[in-house]
């Protein structure tokens, strides 16, 4: 029987310490993260393809997008990854750059730097405030 993977169960994370001292930070009340991963390619033709592309790869890139519930209460961390995501946009403690793992069941791991290039606080008047936001790579993404 096939079970299919539940979105709870991925869980998204950054370095708030070096890599020699990793300090791994769940985003908090996380509600959903996507992994995009992407490639181009080049075409190719020549005069005996019969006017057939062929394609060779090309450069490849990743994001991930995430979503999270905004909190006041500073109960569970919530306040303290906000700050971090403001201070990582701002760029006043960790130079942008930011080192992000994507943890899926069976503890299997995706791990690369990236930086923050957008994040939303989004407040409405009659549902719950929501943070959400894309890291784009900064290099390759491994999957260890």
């Amino acid at each position: 029987m096939v079970v299919p993977l539940i979105g709870t169960d991925v869980l998204l994370y950054v370095n708030q310490g070096t890599d020699l001292s990793p300090d791994w930070l769940i985003l908090m009340g996380q509600r959903g993260c996507t992994l995009n991963l992407k490639m181009t390619t080049v075409a190719i033709q020549w005069k005996g393809s019969g006017r057939w592309t062929t394609r060779v790869p090309g450069d490849r890139d990743w994001s991930m997008d995430f979503t999270g519930l905004h909190y006041l209460a500073d109960d569970l961390g919530w306040e303290t990854s906000v700050a971090f995501l403001k201070n990582a946009f701002i760029g006043t403690e960790t130079q942008n750059r930011i080192q992000l793992r994507m943890l899926f069941p069976g503890n299997h791991t995706c791990i690369g730097y990236g930086y923050m290039e957008t994040m939303t606080l989004d407040e409405p008047v009659s549902a719950e405030g929501t943070i959400k936001g894309t890291f784009v790579a900064d290099g390759e993404l491994a999957f260890v």
